[in-house]
């Protein structure tokens, strides 16, 4: 029986990471993460005042070499 759950619907579920989460995961400070989440190098989600990390795209970013879809 199907859900009717796509893959993008469990992206839209999925858990955000906070930025000191990510900063442990690519060894980092958390004020690197902030920086290169405000320049745009690692991917982020906006909710206002806060940014936030899918852990999904993050994971598929690392894959890439820390690069964007526009660097491949």
């Amino acid at each position: 029986m199907a859900t009717g759950i796509e893959d993008d619907d469990a992206a839209e579920t999925e858990r955000l990471m906070l930025p000191e989460e990510v900063a442990e995961i690519l060894g980092v400070k958390a004020s690197w993460v902030y920086y290169a989440a405000r320049r745009g190098i690692v991917p982020c989600v906006h909710a206002g005042r806060y940014v936030r990390f899918r852990r999904s795209v993050l994971m598929d970013w690392i894959d890439r070499g820390g690069r964007s879809d526009d660097d491949v």
